[in-house]
């Protein structure tokens, strides 16, 4: 339990953060005027609309040791690495799992983001610029304190979703090889439906429930400040 609850960590802080990275990156060379803004706005949002469990599967195809396209990149663009057996040694299986999960879920970052950087008022900025402020100082006194609401409903929802993973960690890897990628929630499914212990799968349930919510209160107190408890 206690292994399962490091690698639920690493994985759901691991893929949060970059998310989040990428995700706010993305969002903000989205709002500037591109032609085919439209389009490219579209195209960046498919993988939000794909099942988990067909995210997994796909992935698990584009990971595969002999003829994934992963492995056919790499060899292609001249990387000496072989072909790398991503989803069957235990240590590269939970780097292709949080790849996966940042592709199919930065998305979300980024629609959240973008739609708030659309709402932000424009007398701030343009008081700014009148001030001579650069556009690194606009971004981060300006730009991050009036994007909080929006940062928080990402963190929040994202570190909610990605501690209960389960589909897209199930069709990649089933928690293997080993237990390399078994997450709570794999280890909660095997200890419940593959060993049949129903009190001891109910009590690591209620220990995800605990860290998931504490996560969530966490946000809501650094992003808005003191909450109602």
């Amino acid at each position: 339990m206690v292994n399962s609850l490091r690698i639920t960590l690493t994985f759901s802080l691991s893929a949060v953060l970059l998310e989040f990275v990428i995700g706010l990156s993305v969002a903000l060379l989205l709002d500037r005027k591109w032609r085919g803004g439209a389009a490219i706005q579209l195209i960046v949002i498919i993988p939000l609309i794909i099942m988990p469990i067909v995210v997994g599967l796909m992935w698990r195809f584009l990971w595969n040791t002999d003829w994934g396209l992963i492995n056919y990149i790499l060899t292609w663009i001249g990387v000496p690495m072989g072909k790398i057996n991503w989803l069957g040694d235990p240590t590269t299986a939970l780097f292709a799992v949080i790849v996966t999960e940042i592709w199919s879920n930065t998305p979300f970052v980024i629609l959240v983001l973008f739609a708030g950087l659309r709402s932000l008022p424009v007398e701030p900025f343009e008081s700014a610029m009148v001030d001579g402020a650069s556009r690194w100082q606009m971004f981060l006194h300006i730009t991050l304190p009036l994007l909080t609401p929006a940062i928080a409903v990402v963190l929040t929802f994202r570190t909610i979703y990605s501690l209960r993973q389960f589909a897209t960690i199930y069709a990649l890897t089933a928690g293997g090889p080993g237990y390399a990628t078994s997450v709570l929630s794999v280890f909660i499914y095997h200890t419940g439906f593959r060993y049949y212990q129903a009190g001891y799968s109910g009590a690591l349930s209620v220990i995800l429930l605990s860290v998931t919510v504490a996560f969530g209160l966490f946000y809501f107190k650094w992003l808005y400040g003191k909450i109602e408890m």
